[in-house]
């Protein structure tokens, strides 16, 4: 029975193409086969590629390291071996090589000269390193083993060159390690689908991995590939993953030097890689299959439907499109005289005005967004403050300016891969504050001050100020910020702090030091005053001797109490180092705990030098106290002297010392804990302390420094962590020899002083000690407790006086006013000042004119007697 053919044109043309699907489907069998097998081989054909450009790449890097190593070997650095100019240069090679660990200049006799990135303060001996020791056997580049570094854990190769000058004498070796997992990382060669790539050493250890996977670093890949990488085997080997999961490789050498294989690179992949992504292709294809039999029939239907269908429904769609704002629609139909050409027409042209409205009113727009994002560029690239956006419900950085790495030193883009870098950044003792204050993603709107911490271990402060943005609702849909340095702000006002406590500790210096001045005046007197009466061999002379000299101390540590305030300068004169050490032995002999061995080394004979006794005694019981707190277990405290010679062209002592010539050496020695190196190099500095807070001002040091430099020395300190410091004041020694000391009275003073001296002094005991010595010496002295009396006892007397003896701060009226009221009756009336505050501190005051004369306290009997004497010497008596 024979079928039917439709009866309409449709039918019959849907009939035909259902006719033609067949020979399609022959075809679609045949295309999906010959799919599978060239995604196969294209998949091999990239691993292969893989392999080998990988290989390439690490020769490639050995090659440009030789390269380079041949370039440096005629820079001035490798013949000078010069550090400075190794930090010039280092940094841009070292930037230029991404996969450099380290780069190195090693001196002959193999240790290191200069290194960049630094590894410490000592130089690395290599002397015994294989590759070193080829490399300078053979006076070749010469590349190392594949291997792990000793300090570092990393995998690496090294290379290094000898250089030598026109003789042929070893001037410096060129050295230079890679991260071989940072290569393989840093040079991105393209990886199969699926695929990963291993680099391993002749042992089977591997040594870098992508995609990266750090955790498998030195792990063993499995025996079957590392005995096929060692015989060379060619074509793909199969063997388990360092992960365990079975794959195949293709494995190739990497020739290191002279084509030896160093190691070997391997790119795997597992066998169900291939097969997924034939299968994926298998069902592509039949979709495409699909597609395109629904393509032909539903061409077959649109040609029909064009044929057939009104020529309306073209200039429906575009006119509802129009509606609905869609300006780009057009009806597409060709232009015809008829009336709907002539609508069609109409609806284009209408489409096409409103759409270059549309079109300039958005250039428009465009061009302000434009010039508004340029202008907040220009402000985010050039202040230094930093501009962020946060969003809560992402919980992402939408924004961070470019001063953020200026700040934070890391780049813009960890915080936008990683937004909890910003809380880890923080100081771990700032960090749970400032996290509660975000819980959930939401912030606490105001203000943040707290500590971060850069990747270069360097603290900074920082100030966040927070605000929220909400929508229409009041939802909070966006925090906006900005986020300033404000590291020197803080230094600033800590040296503020410390600098008011420095004068708070000034003021109280010179309220306490004029009383004790006082107090010293009357016992120095009087101490005097006894000795004038006792014979040479009375036998209370030697105790009244030792109370003089123990006020004479006591005179020398008011006087270093005022230099620290700066109310009084330093007077330094010729001094005995030997006497000041043993007077500050035995100061500390009283204060040191029982555990703290201390110990004398005094060498005799020793010349003098030009210093204030009492900065150099308080110097050495600065240096006692710091080595007191460095042995809190115990020790032994060592104070000794000695003498060098530097020479010039010959320094027989520190480095630091400039000067050639005779130095007296006073060395602190304790057996502390020591000072580790970033410490020692700001022990010096105003305000540095290692303490607590509150446990320490940082001055202690700082005030050695500048009494040493006062002198004309240098200071010297050699400490090791754990073996305890060496302080070294080298003191330069004085040409002439130390001044006379005081004379001490053998005997009554003798009587020879003529005139009237009215007295004025509000402290009872020092004005009892002046008036006896004074009346000793045969003059008429008139008392008075302050200038208001003193007024009164002047009229009394007629105003007969020779000489105003007075105090300059007094109650009721001063020395200074006394004596202006007592000019205004007296024009040609001598006058000798007298205080126990500084003098320098009343002149600054502008109490009394500078040119005045002055007697500072505390002074002695004979001391007193000889100014009043030097006073009234062109004076006439009027008794």
């Amino acid at each position: 029975m024979r079928l039917a053919p439709p009866r309409s044109l449709r039918g019959r043309l849907l009939l035909a193409v259902a006719g033609g699907l067949a020979p399609l489907l022959g075809l679609f069998a045949y295309t999906l086969l010959s799919h599978r097998e060239e995604a196969a081989q294209r998949w091999l054909d990239r691993a292969r590629y893989s392999v080998r450009e990988a290989s390439r790449v690490y020769q490639d890097v050995l090659t440009a390291t030789r390269l380079t190593f041949n370039a440096l070997a005629h820079a001035p650095l490798v013949e000078r071996l010069d550090p400075q100019a190794c930090a010039l240069l280092f940094p841009s090679l070292y930037e230029s090589h991404p996969g450099y660990t380290a780069i190195a200049v090693v001196r002959p006799d193999g240790l290191t000269a200069c290194t960049y990135p630094s590894l410490g303060s000592d130089p690395i001996d290599l002397s015994d390193v294989p590759y070193y020791r080829q490399a300078v056997a053979t006076g070749r580049f010469t590349v190392s083993d594949f291997h792990f570094g000793l300090r570092s854990g990393m995998p690496l190769v090294t290379a290094a060159l000898p250089v030598y000058d026109d003789d042929g004498t070893l001037l410096a070796t060129l050295v230079a390690g890679m991260n071989l997992n940072e290569t393989a990382h840093t040079h991105g060669w393209p990886l199969p689908e699926g695929g990963s790539l291993t680099v391993f050493d002749r042992s089977g250890r591997v040594m870098a991995r992508r995609p990266r996977a750090d955790s498998l670093i030195g792990r063993p890949v499995a025996p079957e590939l590392a005995q096929a990488a060692l015989e060379g085997a060619d074509g793909f080997v199969r063997a388990a993953d360092v992960d365990g999961a079975p794959a195949a490789f293709m494995v190739t050498p990497i020739d290191v030097l002279d084509g030896e294989a160093g190691a070997y690179v391997a790119v795997g992949y597992e066998p169900e890689v291939i097969s997924s992504a034939t299968r994926r292709l298998a069902r592509m294809d039949m979709l495409g299959f699909l597609l395109a039999t629904l393509a032909l029939l539903g061409g077959v239907w649109l040609i029909l439907d064009a044929l057939f269908l009104a020529r309306l429904r073209p200039i429906v769609r575009a006119a509802a499109r129009l509606g609905a704002g869609d300006l780009a629609a057009r009806t597409g139909l060709p232009e015809r005289t008829d009336e709907i050409g002539l609508l069609a027409r109409t609806v284009d042209d209408m489409a096409r005005r409103l759409q270059a409205a549309r079109d300039r009113e958005a250039r428009r727009v465009e061009e302000a967004l434009r010039e508004r994002d340029d202008r907040f560029q220009q402000l985010a690239e050039n202040i230094e403050v930093v501009f962020w956006m946060w969003d809560p419900a992402r919980r992402e950085v939408l924004y961070l300016s470019p001063a953020f790495e200026k700040v934070w030193g890391r780049p813009v883009e960890d915080a936008y891969a990683d937004p909890s870098v910003l809380v880890r950044s923080i100081h771990e003792e700032d960090r749970d504050p400032v996290r509660l204050r975000r819980l959930g993603g939401r912030m606490a709107v105001g203000e943040d001050t707290y500590r971060i911490v850069r990747p270069d271990g360097e603290v900074r402060w920082v100030k966040n100020k927070v605000f929220a943005m909400r929508d229409g609702s009041g939802e909070i849909v966006r925090y906006v910020g900005v986020c300033e340095d404000v590291t020197e702000r803080r230094q600033l006002e800590e040296a503020l702090q410390q600098s008011a406590k420095l004068e708070a500790v000034g003021r109280l210096a010179g309220g306490v030091a004029h009383d004790f001045n006082n107090m010293l005046t009357a016992i120095r007197g009087t101490t005097h005053l006894l000795l004038e009466e006792l014979g040479e061999d009375h036998p209370l002379r030697e105790d009244i001797l030792e109370i003089d000299r123990a006020a004479e101390r006591a005179v020398g540590l008011t006087r270093q109490l005022l230099a620290f305030s700066r109310k009084q300068a330093l007077r330094p004169r010729v001094i005995e180092v030997n006497e000041t050490v043993e007077s500050a032995a035995r100061m500390l002999s009283r204060v040191l705990p029982a555990s703290i061995e201390l110990c004398t080394e005094l060498a005799p004979g020793l010349p003098p030098i030009v210093a204030d006794p009492g900065a150099l005694e308080q110097a050495i019981m600065n240096l006692a106290v710091n080595a007191r707190d460095a042995m809190t277990e115990g020790g032994r405290l060592t104070l000794r002297t000695r003498q060098v010679e530097i020479r010039a062209g010959r320094l027989d002592g520190p480095r630091a010392i400039t000067s050639p010539g005779h130095y007296v050496v006073v060395d602190v020695v304790d057996t502390g804990t020591g000072i580790d190196p970033e410490t020692l190099e700001h022990i010096f500095e105003p305000f540095f302390t290692t303490k607590e807070l509150g446990k320490g001002t940082g001055l202690g040091l700082p005030s050695v420094y500048g009494s040493v430099k006062q002198a004309g020395g240098y200071i010297w300190v050699d400490s090791e962590v754990g073996r305890g410091s060496t302080f070294s004041l080298y003191l330069p020694r004085a040409e002439a020899e130390p001044a006379p000391a005081e004379p001490v009275p053998a005997g009554p003073a003798e009587v020879e002083g003529r005139g009237t001296i009215l007295l004025v002094e509000d402290e009872p005991s020092v004005r009892s000690v002046a008036r006896r010595a004074l009346s000793r010496c045969g003059y008429t002295v008139l008392e008075a407790a302050d200038g208001a009396e003193a007024l009164r006892v002047y009229e009394e007397h007629g105003g007969r006086v020779d000489l105003l003896l007075t105090d300059v701060v007094m109650p009721r009226m001063g020395g200074p006013e006394l004596y202006k009221e007592l000019r205004t009756r007296d024009p040609d009336l001598p006058v000798l000042f007298m205080s126990g505050y500084p003098g320098r501190e009343i002149a600054e005051s502008g109490r009394f004119p500078d040119d005045l004369p002055f007697l500072q306290k505390p002074f002695t009997s004979a001391t007193l007697q000889a100014e009043v004497r030097e006073r009234l010497r062109t004076q006439p008596a009027g008794t």
